[in-house]
Order: structure tokens, then sequence, then C-alpha cells
């Protein structure tokens, strides 16, 4: 089924779209500390509030060329008919709450890596003090670009690694080596650094992002996805339809699930193909669409997974934020994942 051509199920059930974006309490610690480094360091010329001031504000700016990041890869999922995946913000950029796509993470590196090479040039057009606060925060732009190409999980890099070779142990390992690798930089950077570097804070940060790496390569080891029901998603887990048919066709001999069309708009779902009789159709046999079944992408998956231990519900039909049906979310899907993970 083509993104943009869906099926309209009517008037689905109106759940808010949730925040997509969390920022990680760690903020909070490491955001202070980066912004007195930069105050001591980068600012350390000027009187204290003033510095201080301008340390907060270079950390404030980076925090949002990190949420730039992030919305960059929601907004090619969406682009692309994906589910949006929430995520965790760090400060070495986000991880998300189930894998992605080589595109879908490639993307990430690329809009940092954009956004700080448009920082560096706002720069050269301010005074001093803004120019100063652009330029650290575009070359940390640029460094969470790079940094996220490592290919160990769970940076972009690593969520390329594993859809390429199918290999999670691989990611998790080479994202452990990478962010050991980090904290040795980092702590080298700031005893011993070149003197170039002194007044980036860059070492600190690269300190900070290696703990933190480390930290999620390590919880990453050998986790299952299906017991991290928090912060997954209905869509995340929803099996993609395999095409459209309509009400009136003979049911698919096999594959599935199928959107049952009337029209232009979304009659059922056929969970299967595969029926004995040949003169069964498609609406003999799918379940028949209602407002009841329907959850958006971004609903919790705990909510999706109560729908269907409901009586007489088979399925739960997931519709994206423009009301295009997107996947179904049945016992098949739930054991793949299961499975998989």
């Amino acid at each position: 089924m083509q993104p943009e051509r869906g099926l309209e199920p009517g008037r689905p059930p109106a759940f808010p779209p949730p925040f997509p974006i969390r920022a990680d309490r760690s903020w909070i610690a490491a955001g202070a500390l980066l912004a007195a480094h930069l105050a001591f360091s980068a600012f350390g010329e000027r009187p204290l509030l003033p510095s201080l001031g301008l340390g907060l504000l270079t950390v404030a700016v980076f925090f949002a060329a990190v949420t730039f990041h992030a919305y960059a890869h929601s907004l090619v999922e969406r682009l692309t008919g994906s589910p949006t995946t929430p995520c965790r913000l760090y400060i070495f950029g986000d991880v998300p709450a189930s894998p992605r796509r080589g595109m879908v993470a490639f993307v990430g590196p690329v809009a940092s890596a954009v956004l700080g090479a448009l920082l560096l040039l706002g720069a050269d057009s301010l005074g001093t003090g803004p120019d100063d606060v652009l330029r650290i925060a575009g070359w940390a732009s640029i460094a969470l670009g790079v940094l996220n190409l490592a290919p160990g999980l769970p940076l972009d890099g690593g969520h390329i690694l594993a859809a390429i070779t199918r290999r999670r142990r691989l990611a998790v390992r080479t994202g452990q080596l990478f962010g050991l690798v980090a904290v040795v930089g980092g702590i080298w950077l700031l005893l011993s650094g070149p003197a170039a570097l002194d007044d980036t804070a860059f070492g600190l940060w690269l300190l900070l992002a290696g703990i933190f790496i480390l930290a999620e390569a390590r919880a990453s080891d050998g986790q299952v996805p299906v017991m991290a029901l928090d912060d997954q998603t209905a869509g995340a887990w929803a099996r993609p339809f395999a095409g459209r048919v309509a009400a009136t066709d003979p049911v698919p001999a096999a594959g599935g699930p199928f959107a049952v069309s009337d029209g232009t708009r979304l009659a059922g779902v056929l969970a299967h193909g595969g029926v004995a009789d040949p003169d069964t159709t498609c609406a003999d046999v799918m379940v028949p669409w209602t407002s009841g079944i329907g959850v958006r992408t971004h609903a919790p998956l705990r909510e999706a997974l109560a729908r269907l231990t409901e009586p007489e519900t088979q399925l739960v039909v997931v519709v994206d934020e423009k009301g295009i049906v997107r996947g179904v979310l049945d016992e098949d899907a739930v054991r793949s994942r299961v499975v998989s993970g």
C-alpha cells in the first residue's frame, strides 16, 4: 500500500499523538557540568555571571541541536510511512525505543552535520559572545553527527550495522568499544589535548558521551524488546499491510494482512489469506472496521495490547496522524516480535 494512497478509515478515534521525544534526566547533571566548564574555559575572560549565562546558553543551543537530530529521524519515519519511534535524548544523541531502519538512522548524523555548518556560518555574522555560542554549538553538532556514525549501538551507526548484518550482538560489542574509546579520548583531551580544543569543552562532552554510550550499550546487550513495554508504541509493533483488496474480491490464496476496501474507505481487515471455498469473498471473512479497534501509531503499546485482550477483539488497526491505516496489531504481530527479540 502506498503511504499517501492508503485507505481512510472514516473517522478514527481522536487520540492526540503523544510527544515522541523525551529528554533523559541525565541532561540536568551533564548540562550543568558542561555549562560550568564552558563558563570557566571558553568564556572565562568575562565576569562570572555573564560567563555562566553564555555557558548555559551554549548548552541550550546544543540541546536544541540534539533535539533537531532526533526530529530528523521522526520526520523521515513519517515521510516513509514507518511507525514513529519514541526516543529518549542523551548528551550524545537519542536512543529509540525500538530498532531503526538504515535510512532512518542515517538521516540523523546528516541533519546534525548540516545544522552544525549553519551554526558556524551564523557565528560569523554576530558579535563577540553570541558568535562563540554558535561556534561552540556548531562544532558540537558536527561532532554529534560524526560520533553517531560509529557502527555500534546505541548510536545510529549501530542501527545501520544491525540492519545490514542482522547481528545485533555485533553492534552492541562495537558500541561498547566506541564508548570506551570516547571515554579515553575525552580524558586525554581534558588533561593533555591540543590547545586548540581547550575552549570547546569537546573533551568533557566526549567523556560524558562515552560514559552514557557504555551504559546504553550494556543495557542493549541481551535486551529483549518485548519486555520493554513502557516506551513502545502500537505502530512499532504493528504488521504492515501486504496489500489492498476489495470487499467483493475472492480471498487471496495466501499472505496477509490485507486492507479490505469499499471504494476509497476501509471496510475491514483480512488477517490471513487462504480459504477452502473459492466463492468466499473478503467481506465474508474480514474483521469489519469500527472505531473501537483503531489506535494511533503513537498510542502506548500497553494500551493496544489491552485492546487485544477484550472479548471479541481479534486485532487492532493502527492509524497514522493523517487518518491512513498503516498496519495491524494481532497475535501474529506480537508473536513475531517476541521471537525476533
